[in-house]
């Protein structure tokens, strides 16, 4: 059974092969100099009993698109076409059943636009929320 770490890493994998982006670690580095970068990373969970011997978790993983902040009617240029390519590709995966590795399935994608901060760094971008991710973890 798959851990969150190896679905935040596949999706890091993922979100990295996306025309344009230049950097997404599976770790997030405490700074990041080439725009645009993706960071991903767990958000809130939860936990209830599945069959026996085994926990059903749902958890949600946070991806961060940056790009930097310079002249906002550029920076809005280059980020919005993430709206569309960051979701669609996860979504590809999960599709491909190659995402199912790592979890069962989601349930949505959720976004918000507009300032973010990296490291001290003021950047512009989106931060999604893959929703409702559940996972069979074995209880031992």
């Amino acid at each position: 059974m798959a851990t969150l770490q190896d679905a935040i890493e596949h999706i890091a994998h993922v979100i990295g092969g996306i025309d344009g982006i230049r950097s997404a670690p599976a770790y997030p580095e405490e700074q990041l100099n080439v725009f645009p970068f993706a960071a991903t990373y767990p958000g809130e969970g939860e936990a209830s009993f599945g069959v026996a011997g085994e926990r059903l978790n749902l958890d949600t993983i946070i991806v961060e698109l940056h790009v930097a902040r310079k002249d906002l009617p550029r920076d809005m240029e280059k980020a919005l076409p993430y709206v569309d390519s960051i979701p669609n590709e996860i979504m590809d995966e999960l599709l491909d059943n190659k995402l199912s590795a790592t979890v069962d399935t989601f349930e949505s994608i959720t976004w918000t636009f507009g300032a973010l901060n990296w490291g001290g760094q003021e950047t512009l971008g989106f931060r999604f929320t893959i929703n409702g991710i559940k996972r069979r973890v074995n209880i031992t």
